[in-house]
């Protein structure tokens, strides 16, 4: 059943070739801001499809559409959130399963709840309100306008209130007041601009 060794039959251990390496799971989630050969092994240069939670790394478990039907046939190129200070998040009716890897892999999200503050879709040369979402009709607001449909905003607050701000890559400048889009001329009365002409405003930062 058995046959005696016979050394020149007998193959030699190989040397090995590799080693492997554990990794940490980079928990802190994605870094932009450190140069690569600086970054520890916590963070991620690099996040598709995954999300940051208390207790590491979890993928995304799919999508929804939010709003459908908007007017003409281009796509969306710019979502717009207006964020007040006052604006709290709805909480959420899903509930924590007694299994961590449940909540990591299989659990569903529960449907998403309307955006705090509002939010705004730029499409076709229009800004639409798709705050409440679902199928419509969409009617385009007033007040702002731009060449494109590229936009850049921001989310300022003062003693005056909540303003989002956003400027067109094209030329156009408009500010949300948590009720209207206004759109500011040069000049030097209250809520103008002086020294320069807003339309020709093409970014904005704060």
């Amino acid at each position: 059943m058995f046959s005696p060794a016979v050394l020149g039959k007998t193959p030699r251990a190989r040397a090995p070739f590799g080693k492997a390496q554990p990794l940490m799971i980079p928990y802190k989630g994605l870094n932009a801001r450190s140069p690569f050969s600086t970054m520890g092994s916590e963070y991620a240069i690099a996040l598709n499809n995954v999300l940051v939670e208390t207790y590491g790394l979890r993928c995304r478990k799919g999508w929804q559409k939010w709003a459908t039907g908007l007017p003409g046939t281009t796509p969306v190129k710019t979502i717009m959130h207006y964020f007040p200070a006052t604006a709290v998040p709805a909480p959420s009716t899903a509930k924590m399963p007694l299994q961590f890897s449940d909540y990591m892999v299989v659990t569903p999200r529960a449907t998403h709840a309307p955006s705090p503050g509002k939010l705004f879709a730029a499409k076709g040369g229009f800004v639409y309100d798709v705050t409440a979402g679902g199928p419509g009709p969409w009617v385009a607001q007033s007040g702002i306008s731009g060449l494109t449909d590229f936009w850049h905003t921001c989310n300022l607050q003062n003693i005056a209130g909540a303003f989002l701000i956003a400027t067109n890559e094209g030329g156009g400048y408009a500010i949300y007041n948590g009720a209207n889009w206004v759109t500011p001329t040069q000049g030097t009365a209250v809520g103008q601009i002086e020294g320069c002409d807003p339309a020709l405003f093409c970014y904005v930062i704060t």
